[in-house]
């Protein structure tokens, strides 16, 4: 009987062990980095070490995006266990700011310019048929007949259309983006906010169509745009972060409330910040402030149409 408990004892302890193995192995499996686009890049952690296409790295984990030649930064796509995404646009994220995340993407793209060909159109005087071949037969009619043919009226060559030069932009043009002005008492643009209650100043921007250096421009050109003691309404398509510089600006401008509006799982959420708000306690190590401390410090409101 004794021999059995020792049997049925150590079967329950090998249980356990495979138990507990199957959890920790669950709960330390982590985020998983993927490369995407027609651009080529690489992926580092905080240490500056290469993280592999397809790697799992811990929900804690620093990630920075670096292109390579011909190639530029383009966005993160965070996906969350539940198949929800959020785009950020800065190159470097930390990955506590997503909740539950799955797969962090980094997306690049080509900025070599197409040459469209190897050589341009083909020359008439290769191996295709010579329009003059229609005359007379008295001429030669080998393909390597020099340029100085002895005919005293040789049938006129076509010639290749020029082509325009088109040199690759080094910025991508800027969308277009239209600051609204709203007196105190009238309807803002933006539904769901109903009337100004002073003087505000609305940028809509579609954060698809534009580089962050111009996410961060358009940003900092609103609040400074904004008159003294009134409102900002930064209206965005997608949740992303702060900057440091739009943090800065946002300090300089203390006398102005800043309302930024984004959707994050189909949903349209509203963060206020007050006129005034110390913001330089809750940017991280790498210098931004994600949407989701931004709600935490400040809370957030769901806007209906």
């Amino acid at each position: 009987m004794k021999r059995w408990s020792k049997v049925l004892l150590s079967a329950l302890v090998s249980m356990i062990m495979i138990i507990n193995a199957s959890v920790i192995a669950f709960a330390t499996s982590g985020v998983t980095v993927n490369i995407s686009g027609d651009g080529t890049g690489i992926v580092q952690n905080s240490n500056g070490d290469e993280i592999a296409s397809g790697s799992s790295v811990s929900a804690g984990e620093t990630l920075t995006a670096v292109p390579e030649g011909g190639s530029e930064f383009v966005k993160w796509n965070i996906i969350d266990q539940e198949g929800g995404n959020q785009f950020d646009y800065e190159q470097t994220i930390r990955l506590e700011h997503y909740t539950n995340a799955k797969i962090a993407d980094a997306n690049f793209k080509s900025t070599s310019s197409d040459s469209g060909g190897d050589g341009g159109p083909a020359s008439s005087g290769g191996g295709g048929e010579s329009p003059s071949s229609s005359g007379s037969d008295s001429t030669s009619t080998s393909s390597s007949e020099p340029a100085s043919n002895p005919d005293p009226d040789p049938e006129p060559q076509p010639q290749p259309e020029p082509q325009p030069q088109q040199e690759e932009p080094s910025e991508p043009p800027a969308p277009p983006v239209t600051i609204v002005s709203t007196s105190a008492g009238s309807a803002l643009p933006t539904a769901g906010l109903g009337n100004a209650a002073v003087s505000t100043k609305t940028i809509s921007l579609n954060l698809y169509e534009m580089t962050p250096a111009q996410y961060v421009n358009f940003f900092v050109a609103a609040i400074d745009s904004t008159p003294a003691g009134g409102e900002t309404i930064i209206d965005l398509n997608i949740a992303s972060c702060l900057s440091t510089k739009m943090v800065q600006s946002i300090a300089a401008k203390n006398d102005v409330t800043v309302n930024i509006v984004y959707i994050e799982n189909g949903v349209r959420k509203l963060i206020r910040i007050p006129a005034g708000a110390d913001l330089s306690g809750l940017i991280d190590a790498n210098g931004f402030i994600g949407f989701t401390t931004l709600a935490n410090a400040f809370g957030v409101t769901e806007l209906t149409e």
